[in-house]
């Protein structure tokens, strides 16, 4: 298991990075206890990409228009290169050259939603503080996010919130998907308040398709 190596304590405003359950009217003053950092998160990993061409053209890989590394295909027209995929979109060209003239070019595009962990890497969040509405109601989120392996991440956390009198406290479970052909699939479940998803797709062609599931548990209100 991999651990951040910088823990950060930060004192003031908090609503924004609790990612709260709970919708929050007034800011939240109060502490925050993260190894997360403090930095915006760029790099993901690498990925393997393979392919099959004509025996002994030149491959060159290009990422987000620069040229990164370039191959020749072997006698069965095989190639593979390892390409480092950065959070959010990635725009991969690969442009093949025959021995005599011929060219080719294909474009691929990688999506990695920020809600993923590297494999083996564990993040976590403790907020806790008051919330400026004049009568004193505390909150408090604690939430964990596990890289399970390259394609899977885990998470999960409680939150508490003062003011709710029926249900103050609420346990949640999070998952992030990385499915086969660039499709994503991202849900939370949060206990007696309900559930949200969302898929993604993006084609060759960089046509992108995303879907949104939100339920929510019917409330009382008093």
């Amino acid at each position: 298991m991999i651990l951040a190596k910088t823990l950060s304590i930060s004192f003031g405003c908090i609503t924004d990075g609790s990612r709260s359950i709970s919708t929050l009217f007034r800011p939240v003053v109060g502490v925050q206890l993260t190894n997360a950092p403090t930095y915006l998160k760029k790099s993901f990993g690498t990925y393997e990409l393979s392919d099959y061409t004509e025996a002994d053209w030149m491959v060159e890989l290009y990422i987000n228009g620069v040229l990164v590394d370039f191959k020749q295909a072997d006698a069965a027209g095989f190639f593979s290169f390892d390409v480092p995929l950065m959070y959010g979109s990635t725009n991969i060209n690969l442009r093949y050259y025959g021995p005599y003239g011929e060219e080719q070019i294909v474009e691929r595009q990688f999506e990695i939603p920020f809600v993923f962990m590297p494999k083996n890497e564990f993040e976590y969040s403790l907020n806790g503080g008051l919330v400026e509405d004049g009568e004193n109601t505390v909150f408090a989120h604690a939430r964990m996010n596990y890289g399970l392996t390259r394609s899977i991440s885990l998470g999960g956390g409680v939150e508490y919130l003062s003011s709710l009198e029926d249900n103050p406290l609420i346990p949640f479970l999070n998952t992030a998907v990385r499915l086969p052909g660039n499709m994503f699939f991202s849900a939370e479940y949060a206990h007696n308040v309900g559930v949200k998803g969302d898929f993604s797709y993006t084609s060759p062609s960089n046509l992108r398709l995303e879907l949104k599931y939100v339920w929510s548990e019917p409330q009382s209100y008093h």
